[in-house]
């Protein structure tokens, strides 16, 4: 059975290359596997400008990190579950992985 790998991250998110990919898996029996990458930089660019513009301190800073990832997570994890249920009433079997980029953790 072919594999089709379709990649998304919480900066990039097609929806043509989404439709593309689960069409392409249906016409050929294929699976599709989603990959969604976490990449924990964002966030941590995002909290650095707060910092930096002095809009919140170190403290703050830390626990922003962390809300802002947990959301990109949680935004990936329902786009794939999204796709996962289109896939499924088209007939297309379906994986899913989450793999997370970059540092775990802000440092300074």
């Amino acid at each position: 059975m072919e594999n089709i790998l379709l990649v998304l991250s919480n900066s990039r998110q097609s929806p043509l290359a989404i439709n593309k990919a689960l069409q392409r898996a249906k016409d050929e029996g294929a699976v599709l596997t989603t990959l969604f990458i976490l990449d924990a930089k964002l966030p941590a660019s995002m909290c650095e400008k707060i910092t930096e513009n002095a809009f919140a301190g170190e403290k703050t800073s830390e626990q922003l990190y962390h809300s802002i990832l947990i959301e990109h997570r949680e935004r990936g994890r329902s786009k794939i579950m999204e796709i996962g249920e289109e896939a499924e009433t088209m007939g297309v079997v379906f994986r899913s992985e989450e793999r997370r980029v970059g540092k775990e953790c802000r440092s300074r």
